[in-house]
């Protein structure tokens, strides 16, 4: 929740800039459904927020709406459960926050929807009807099969061929085009649609490609609903441990040679010194201490807070935040 504070500070001083002006019980309403819940669900759209953050802010919503503080919600008339039922039920229709966190992304549902209904990611080309976003989604394809990996559950969403399920990486790639012809399966079917009865279905052999496939195969559990649905895992780059790695990285002559990442090392080697400085005096004055894992932690949630809101320095460049993750990972 440390690395959330920010949040939290604005909107308390949001609810604290209302407090001192008289608004009717209906204006304060209107307040947290319109400017408080923009706000959460902005963020919600950008970083994954924790259940707790929700559970903060609802605290925060119902000690205003009741106390006309942004402090403690007890003692309050009625329950906040019952407040965020719909109007019909005898509620306010507010909604409940933590709701935010199991309904997931409405943008990412319209996009399932009506731009990968029929095809995956993998297999959309760019097209004059698709917005600009989109077509930025599509044009790095490479960059993003570089880091997705694919742990497969119930096989229904991962693609045969096109996602990185297997050693052996994506199939498509291994196969080339002849591959659906070869082992006679369509090209945008889905990991369970490789199997029969429990079981891994698939014709002979008739490839070197083939039966390295087949061997891989074998040391795979097929796919089967009991092990749920499949998860997507983005491979992230551990970051420099110490300051000598830092060093390190500054003085080659990649770095040196590219504005983007000797920007962003600086701004790693910012991170790792204030987390340092902060643990020391946590240490001191306040007699506790944080892994060191944990120190790791919070400089990397330190860079990617900072980053994700730079814009690349020129449309042909990579963003700050890709630079970082590209980042090796330190000497053992």
């Amino acid at each position: 929740m440390a690395t959330l504070q920010p949040f939290l500070e604005r909107i308390t001083s949001k609810l604290h800039s209302w407090t001192v002006k008289t608004l009717s019980f209906a204006g304060k309403v209107r307040l947290l459904a319109s400017v408080i819940y923009g706000m959460v669900n902005f963020w919600s759209s950008v970083f994954a927020l924790p259940k707790r953050f929700y559970e903060k802010v609802d605290s925060l919503c119902c000690a205003f709406l009741w106390k006309n503080r942004a402090s403690s919600g007890s003692g309050a008339c009625i329950s906040w459960e019952s407040i965020c039922k719909p109007k019909k039920e005898g509620g306010l229709g507010l909604r409940r926050l933590e709701e935010f966190e199991k309904s997931g992304s409405l943008w990412v549902a319209w996009l399932q929807a009506n731009v990968f209904a029929r095809r995956c990611y993998w297999a959309v080309l760019d097209s004059q009807r698709l917005s600009p976003t989109v077509k930025d989604m599509i044009r790095i394809k490479e960059t993003v099969a570089g880091f997705l990996r694919c742990s497969i559950g119930d096989g229904r969403a991962a693609s045969f061929w096109f996602d990185f399920w297997t050693d052996l990486g994506p199939l498509i790639e291994a196969f080339g085009h002849r591959g659906p012809r070869e082992l006679q399966i369509r090209l945008d079917a889905t990991v369970a649609e490789a199997t029969a009865n429990g079981e891994w279905s698939l014709p002979p052999a008739r490839s070197d490609v083939a039966e390295t496939l087949q061997i891989v195969l074998s040391t795979m559990a097929p796919p089967t609903p009991d092990r749920g649905v499949d998860r997507y895992l983005w491979l992230i780059p551990s970051p420099p441990l110490s300051l000598q790695d830092v060093a390190g990285f500054i003085s080659t002559q990649r770095v040196t040679s590219s504005g983007s990442l000797s920007a962003v090392i600086k701004l790693l080697t910012q991170c790792i010194i204030y987390c340092i400085w902060r643990e020391r005096n946590f240490r001191i004055f306040q007699y506790t201490s944080t892994t060191e894992a944990g120190v790791i932690v919070r400089v990397d949630r330190l860079m990617r807070d900072r980053l994700i809101s730079l814009s690349p320095s020129s449309d042909s460049s990579p963003s700050p935040l890709l630079v970082y993750f590209r980042l090796p990972p330190p000497d053992p």
